[in-house]
């Protein structure tokens, strides 16, 4: 998400992994303690954080990564249309009970 979206706070990093804010803190701490992320004051809200790749960190991901992002896109060309609609239709059914379930 941070490649994509740029520099997100750690509440919205849980939002879009399902991840209780402590749960957020545990991993943020240690990319951070890895040198692969970094906290930085956010200018719209001085009481919270903006969590962001480590430039250098980011390029070693992402070179990791290359060779699976391939093959995933090899899948998904191969991939009928129909299982992919079933695909996504399980996803949000269970993303839809994940939301209705108290935390």
């Amino acid at each position: 998400m941070l490649e994509l979206l740029g520099p997100l706070t750690p509440k919205v990093l849980g939002q879009y992994s399902g991840l209780s804010s402590g749960g957020v803190t545990v991993v943020l701490d240690r990319l951070e303690k890895g040198g692969y992320i970094r906290r930085q004051a956010n200018p719209n809200d001085g009481r919270s954080v903006l969590v962001d790749f480590s430039p250098g960190k980011l390029r070693k991901v992402k070179a990791h990564y290359d060779a699976v992002e391939l093959q995933f896109i090899g899948l998904l060309e191969a991939s009928p249309i129909e299982e992919l609609e079933a695909a996504l239709a399980f996803f949000a059914k269970m993303n839809a009970a994940r939301a209705s379930t108290p935390q």
